[in-house]
């Protein structure tokens, strides 16, 4: 979903003007960062089980530096401009990764909090934080107003918070009406699609306020909060099955998106390799975009399944170790607990 999204944001989109086929399919496709929303809100379901450690925080930074660096080589000249490449999650090369590791580094401090809340001061405080960086500046942003001192990172917050409050209340409105989950789901795609719909024709002939589809379709629209919740709690009742191959390819997605989505990369990847604006405007878009999409995790993919092997082998047991070494000397200094 996220790739998908990325062919249309990076490439697509900027080529399709008028209203047309082609045009609401291509805006549509940003609902990816539904994806975005889905990990957050996982990670932060599972909040009573985060712990910070070394190892974890290198093993989600070394890939962001390796990927950074070695692709910046392999499209630029080497200048000072590699610099920042060695310090991605500083210089927010992924502003994605930037705003986990944020959130990670706080989360256990964030899980004390969680289990300090009562259930209707957790509730309250759910309505405050989506309130303050979701629902009034979406509602403000039709009048072209900004976000309250938004950010990444304040994008992810609530929905961490969201997850935490399913994982701690299992008794909650999804599931009090989960069988009308389904419905839910129905209504608010067909709400996004109808907005889409709506929004691109009308802009192509009125000027309307400050609309656009990104309203509907980005992370801090309220719609995909509410689909990314019903999803992960239709999932959650169902049976649990374990499937050793399928955990493995989801395993690689974070190497997926550091790859395809570098900033030295992504342009060279749409434009040049798969030459997507050559598509935008023919009927071959919809297959030409999920032959593109599937070649990109396929390929990237391989790559990340390739730089694993060799982490495993040559770092993982090394970082491990050193890792164990530092916590143990800061835990008797008292630094951390």
């Amino acid at each position: 979903m996220i790739i998908f999204s990325h062919y249309s944001v990076h490439c697509a989109s900027e080529y399709l003007t008028t209203f047309s086929f082609n045009k609401i399919f291509c805006e549509t496709l940003e609902l990816g960062n539904l994806g975005v929303i889905i990990f957050i809100l996982i990670f932060g379901y599972y909040y009573d089980t985060n712990k910070l450690r070394l190892n974890k925080f290198l093993n989600l930074v070394i890939p962001v530096i390796f990927y950074s660096v070695v692709l910046y080589l392999c499209f630029n000249k080497l200048d000072y401009h590699i610099i920042p490449c060695f310090f991605p999650v500083l210089f927010r090369r992924y502003w994605y990764v930037t705003a986990y590791i944020v959130l990670y580094l706080f989360s256990p401090y964030l899980s004390k909090f969680i289990e300090s809340l009562t259930r209707s001061n957790f509730k309250k405080f759910l309505i405050t934080i989506f309130l303050v960086w979701q629902i009034i500046p979406w509602a403000f942003s039709f009048i072209g107003q900004t976000a309250m001192y938004s950010s990444a990172f304040t994008d992810i917050l609530p929905i961490y918070f969201l997850g935490a409050y399913l994982k701690k209340y299992p008794n909650n409105i999804f599931n009090k009406y989960k069988k009308y989950l389904k419905y839910v789901l129905l209504i608010s795609f067909l709400i996004i699609i109808l907005a889409v719909i709506g929004i691109t024709l009308l802009s192509s002939r009125f000027i309307i306020l400050k609309m656009n589809t990104n309203q509907f379709l980005l992370r801090t629209s309220p719609f995909v909060t509410i689909i990314a919740g019903a999803l992960l709690m239709i999932f959650k009742n169902k049976k649990e099955r374990t499937n050793k191959t399928i955990n493995k390819i989801a395993g690689l997605s974070y190497g997926i998106y550091l790859i395809h989505d570098n900033t030295n990369f992504s342009y060279f990847l749409w434009y040049k390799l798969l030459k997507v604006p050559l598509y935008v405007k023919t009927n071959l878009l919809i297959p030409h975009m999920f032959i593109s999409c599937l070649l990109v995790y396929l390929v990237c993919g391989l790559i990340e399944f390739l730089r694993e092997f060799l982490h495993e082998k040559l770092l993982a047991k090394r970082l491990y170790n050193l890792s164990i070494k530092i916590e143990t000397k800061f835990k008797k200094l008292k630094f951390i607990n």
